[in-house]
């Protein structure tokens, strides 16, 4: 395995009209390891996320995915992130199944059902979890929806994934153990990039992005992300 980093930034910024996200950042996201974005609210931790996966526009800096400058080709960062939860923007239907979920976010990633269910139940394996097919989103714990949010990331292969919000309606011990859930999920190989408040929380190894709170601005907003297997059409 390559020890050169999954994704190196450098000096990025992203700045709306109402003034900075964020400013100047400059980290690396080591290769099949869990990277955690920690902040209070209103550091830009969710838009960063965004930029990280390609899905928001008027950034500044570089991005760079193994040994490519990505900033100006967004679409090659969304073919190679998979996003699990970015704040509402992406998030199971509480009214699905979570065989219908799979099914979802099958069709939505251009894999094959069957080909979505297997990966999913590789991944819960891994993760030391498994959802009953037939429950609703709503009635899972918010324990087992982040890790379903990851599990349904993975139904097509992404370098990384990114999970917003992993602190969110968990109490310090039930984010201790996602957490820990997720760095098992990268000693298998696979690169994690989560968001969360709450640095406590993180299992010993994870490498910490910290955010500060700039002055307020709105919210960037993010591209959709399209089926990454069609054609991208120019102009």
């Amino acid at each position: 395995m390559s020890t050169r980093p999954l994704l190196e930034v450098d000096g990025l910024g992203l700045r709306t009209p109402s003034g900075p996200v964020f400013t100047d950042l400059s980290f690396t996201v080591p290769r099949g390891a869990l990277t955690a974005v920690v902040g209070p609210s209103g550091s830009g931790r969710s838009a960063l996320l965004l930029a990280l996966g390609g899905r928001v526009r008027g950034l500044t800096g570089t991005v760079r995915l193994g040994e490519r400058s990505l900033r100006s080709r967004p679409r090659d960062l969304r073919v190679r992130t998979a996003v699990a939860r970015l704040g509402t923007l992406v998030q199971p239907e509480g009214r699905l199944t979570v065989g219908e979920s799979i099914t979802e976010r099958a069709l939505v990633d251009g894999v094959p059902d069957r080909v979505a269910a297997a990966a999913v139940a590789r991944a819960e394996e891994v993760l030391g979890t498994t959802s009953d097919r037939s429950a609703l989103v709503d009635e899972l714990s918010a324990y087992d929806r982040a890790l379903l949010c990851v599990g349904l990331a993975l139904v097509r292969p992404a370098d990384l994934v990114l999970l917003d919000d992993a602190d969110r309606a968990l109490d310090l011990a039930d984010q201790r153990r996602l957490l820990e859930a997720l760095a098992r999920l990268c000693a298998a190989g696979q690169t994690l990039v989560v968001s969360t408040t709450e640095a406590a929380s993180l299992p010993p190894g994870t490498h910490v992005v910290e955010l500060r709170p700039t002055a307020p601005a709105a919210a960037p907003t993010a591209v959709p992300a399209p089926d990454p297997t069609s054609p991208e059409k120019t102009s």
